[in-house]
């Protein structure tokens, strides 16, 4: 799912012009790493054996190198789209100049860079003060990584984090991320939900003023069929969309001049559309819920247990650890169907790149289809095709076109 995601990402134009795409990109990548990279990858880890000791300690770094990259930058990209959902909610107008081009660079740059300055962390700086030795800085793992004899002959893969880098490494991968997602989205359904009320009022508003402006265009035709004057009224432009983000962009009273039948009906217009903005507030309280129910419900369990395990200062129990890392991992499955199932853009471009793989397996049975002549068709198979293919037929240069227009002019 998350290439599938990815290959729409890239390939259709209109999400590419959207800045915003560019995160979900960034995200799909990382969790493309979690989903085919560490999670087939870990069940092979923990029973792989092999005679050589070196060889394992290498193959129980890397792996813990990728998924600590990889889970850490998932989680960073979230919060970067959290950040992103905000500045363009709460300044819509102001946009392009807060998220330009080289600011949403500048971001991706920094969720993959911190993702990695957390996985190279397993190496850290420490000081040796045991009893004879010379109190020097050097460099040791954060971790017990270790290649341990399962038997006789093969060694298997051990890895213990320190209780020290394991408290960071949660605190930067997961519980910053959430704060920050958790933080940023209330923000925004508070927001939305005030729009929306507003909307409520202005929506009564309209109401009244209907009703007001089409008494007056009656009266406006008694007068008009006993003076012969034409009267013009004044009426108000409701609030447009970009307003329902915009506080100060609510309602402006503009005098214009137009007639009141006209104006009763552009009324009737905008309350419909009013009416079907109000359900705003339904589907934004889904959607916000589902992206922070499904985050925090994947990987706060494990935070918990990690950080419990890190106070305590002892091992719990591996199987409930295993358990609540594969739920953990299991949201980097779920977040294309989020993130992109809820784009429009994007379902229109899947449901477009669908259309042409149906289009490509039926073409090659409407191509050999043998062909039955009537007594009313005698034409070449191949002709017909080649007519019936054509979108338009320039018939400028026939004679009856010509006619006819020689005759209009006249």
């Amino acid at each position: 799912m998350n290439l599938f995601v990815l290959v729409i990402s890239v390939s259709s134009r209109k999400l590419r012009n959207l800045r915003s795409t560019y995160l979900v990109i960034s995200l799909t990548v990382a969790d493309l790493l979690v989903c085919a990279g560490v999670m087939p990858l870990t069940p092979f880890i923990q029973q792989l054996k092999l005679q050589s000791k070196r060889s394992v300690t290498i193959v129980c770094f890397l792996w813990h190198f990728i998924t600590t990259f990889a889970c850490t930058t998932s989680s960073l990209n979230i919060c970067a789209i959290s950040i992103d959902r905000y500045i363009f909610i709460m300044y819509p107008l102001l946009y392009d100049h807060k998220m330009s081009q080289t600011r949403m660079r500048l971001l991706l740059l920094s969720v993959w860079f911190t993702g990695l300055v957390v996985a190279v962390m397993s190496y850290g700086v420490s000081r040796d003060a045991r009893p004879g030795t010379s109190r020097e800085w050097h460099i040791s793992p954060q971790y017990n990584l270790s290649a341990v004899q399962s038997d006789s002959t093969n060694f298997s893969c051990n890895i213990n984090l320190q209780p020290g880098y394991q408290l960071v490494l949660v605190i930067i991968a997961l519980f910053v991320p959430s704060l920050v997602v958790i933080v940023l989205y209330t923000r925004i359904y508070m927001v939305v939900r005030s729009q929306v009320r507003a909307l409520r009022r202005i929506q009564s508003t309209v109401g009244i003023c209907s009703t007001r402006i089409a008494e007056m265009s009656s009266s406006q035709e008694r007068m008009r069929s006993r003076s012969g004057l034409d009267i013009r009224s004044t009426h108000y432009q409701p609030a447009t969309r970009a307003s329902m983000f915009y506080p100060s962009m609510m309602v402006q009273l503009q005098p214009t001049t137009v007639s009141g039948a006209r104006l009763t009906s552009r009324f009737s217009e905008k309350l419909e559309k009013l009416a079907s903005l109000i359900t705003l507030e339904a589907k934004a309280s889904f959607v916000l819920s589902i992206v922070i129910g499904t985050y925090l419900l994947s990987w706060l369990p494990f935070g918990l247990f990690v950080l419990v395990q890190a106070v305590l200062r002892r091992d719990l129990d591996g199987s409930v650890r295993e358990i609540l890392l594969v739920l953990g991992y299991s949201n980097s499955c779920w977040n294309p169907l989020i993130y992109a199932g809820f784009n429009q853009l994007f379902r229109e471009s899947l449901s477009r790149n669908c259309r042409k793989i149906l289009r490509r397996r039926r073409a090659p049975s409407e191509i050999y289809r043998p062909h039955t002549p009537t007594s009313h068709s005698t034409s070449h198979p191949k002709m017909v095709r080649a007519i019936s293919s054509r979108t338009t037929i320039d018939c400028s240069h026939q004679p009856y076109f010509s006619d006819q227009t020689s005759v209009s002019s006249v």
